[in-house]
């Protein structure tokens, strides 16, 4: 069967709006089920059935329907519309102004009366004097949110104001129409008013926008490291908005090394030097090793005589001379092993400071940048052969027996070289000189390695065929790259660097030359 209605919703009366929401209908009853509600037009319910009884704000024309959803033994019973119910529009507005004002004698022109929210003076009144013991009549015009729910006639009211001599006793003041700050909007203290006499006493000030600060947070750790400075970023958010307010770049600085106790790498000799080395603690791949000289043997002092040493007059029968060719079976070897190994030795020793090597394998000049007893290391100088279109910088090279790690490019390693068009990094390498790669005019890309902290002036410029540039560092501090190091990078280039760096480094380079027409991704 049907759910039944018992009593049906009556549509309520002489509605007329007041600010507040108002009931459109009496709640009806039902048996078998739940009285539902929905507001429609004059055709059929265009809100969703609800049990809770409409009600409306605005003034208007409303359609109320009406259903009984049935419960598990009935069915639903179909929607029924109650009636046309109207809102009328009040006749007065809520907050209109008395129709009679007394003011201070500060008061000498309507435009300083106050008004209450959604009101004003009309434009032709505003400039009208008030005088002592006269009535200056004004119109006020409202023209608040809620305007359409009046009637034409309570829109403007004519005010007759004059001179009163309220002395605006303290305690009987309000302050009206303030508004709070927020980040990024500015507030408002506030208008004060009399409370017997309606007059704005005091006009408010406004409040600058500001940010809460949250306490500083750090970003873009770089740990330091033996020997270079490591650094991080100091961040500021507002605490409400999420807002980045201030960033400052930190120096950690250098750990510096702790080394471990010296171990005999290579024992020494009576003829041949020896070499020990050290590791630091903090870093296993930082090693130094310095000689260990040869032991000294008697036959080598010349002030030590061996008492069974023959006289080197007199020969012995027995053995023969070096000089004597024998042809025979027990002539002498001149492949002695020894004295190969010797010189395999002598070769191995690291070549002193600033000596100038070429490798002719990887076709490539080197100039040598380490001192005694450290860790041996070059720096790129520049191809063997101008003509190579592809080159390798490599992270370590071996000269003569020697391994020789490579920690920079030279100044000028590559400039006005026409004819690279592929250059490959090794990490390791922690500078790049001035004038680098300055003219390469077909290189088309370069990478700069993780290992780099340096990058020296004008170490891009004129490269006319270059498009990208990687940046894989995350070392890079200002101090350490030169002011003018981007200065004269094509602006077709694009510079891609680590995404959590992006708007460090875009601040950086822009501020060593960069034009701001280059792309940093």
């Amino acid at each position: 069967p049907f759910a039944k209605v018992i009593t049906s919703p009556v549509a309520c009366t002489n509605l007329v709006y007041n600010g507040q929401a108002l009931r459109l209908v009496s709640e009806g009853v039902a048996e078998g089920g739940e009285m539902q509600y929905a507001l429609g037009d004059s055709q059929k319910a265009t809100e969703a059935f609800q049990a809770r009884v409409p009600s409306a704000v605005n003034a208007g024309t409303y359609y109320v329907w009406y259903r009984v959803k049935a419960d598990e033994y009935h069915r639903d019973s179909s929607p029924v519309l109650v009636s046309e119910i109207k809102v009328a529009k009040a006749d007065t507005v809520l907050n209109a102004p008395s129709t009679q004002m007394s003011v201070a004698s500060t008061y000498d022109t309507i435009s300083k009366v106050g008004l209450p929210v959604g009101w004003s003076w009309s434009t032709a009144d505003r400039d009208k004097a008030i005088e002592y013991g006269k009535e200056t009549v004004a119109t006020a015009v409202y023209s608040g949110e809620d305007v359409a729910n009046y009637k034409d006639s309570a829109l403007s009211l004519e005010i007759s104001i004059s001179w009163s001599t309220c002395p605006h006793p303290a305690g009987r003041t309000q302050v009206r129409d303030a508004k709070k700050e927020t980040c990024t909007q500015n507030g408002y203290t506030g208008n004060t008013y009399c409370l017997d006499c309606g007059a704005l006493l005091e006009n408010g000030q406004e409040i600058a926008a500001k940010h809460t600060r949250a306490a500083a947070v750090s970003e873009n750790t770089i740990p330091a490291s033996c020997e270079v400075d490591g650094s991080y970023d100091e961040v500021i958010y507002c605490a409400v908005c999420g807002e980045e307010l201030q960033r400052v770049e930190k120096t950690i600085t250098a750990t510096g090394h702790k080394w471990g106790d010296w171990k005999v790498k290579i024992p020494q000799t009576e003829t041949e030097d020896g070499l020990e080395e050290r590791v630091c603690k903090n870093d296993p791949t930082h090693k130094e090793t310095r000689k260990i000289t040869r032991q000294q043997s008697a036959q080598d002092d010349p002030n030590t005589k061996d008492p069974n040493a023959k006289d080197p007059d007199v020969k012995d029968p027995d053995v023969k001379d070096p000089d004597t060719k024998d042809s025979g079976a027990d002539g002498p070897n001149t492949d002695d092993p020894g004295q190969e190994s010797a010189d395999s030795k002598k070769d191995s020793i690291p070549a002193k400071k600033d000596s100038i090597l070429e490798d002719e394998s990887a076709k490539a000049v080197y100039t040598v940048v380490s001192s005694e007893g450290e860790e041996p290391s070059v720096a790129y100088k520049a191809p063997l052969d101008a003509s190579q279109k592809t080159v390798t910088v490599p992270a370590d090279v071996t000269i003569n027996g020697v391994v020789y790690k490579v920690t920079r490019i030279e100044e000028g390693a590559f400039k006005n070289n026409k004819a690279v068009e592929t250059i490959s990094i090794g990490e390791g390498v922690t500078v790049i000189g001035d004038y680098a790669f300055a003219g390469c005019r077909s290189l088309k890309k370069i990478i700069i390695p993780s290992s780099t902290v340096k990058i020296g002036k004008f170490a891009f410029k004129g490269m006319n065929k270059l498009r990208s540039i990687i940046v894989k560092s995350r070392k890079l501090k200002d101090k350490n790259v030169s002011k003018q190091a981007f200065k004269g990078v094509g602006k077709k280039v694009t510079i891609k660097v680590p995404k959590n760096l992006k708007a460090k480094y875009r601040k950086m380079f822009r501020k060593k030359g960069l034009s701001k027409k280059v792309k940093i991704k």
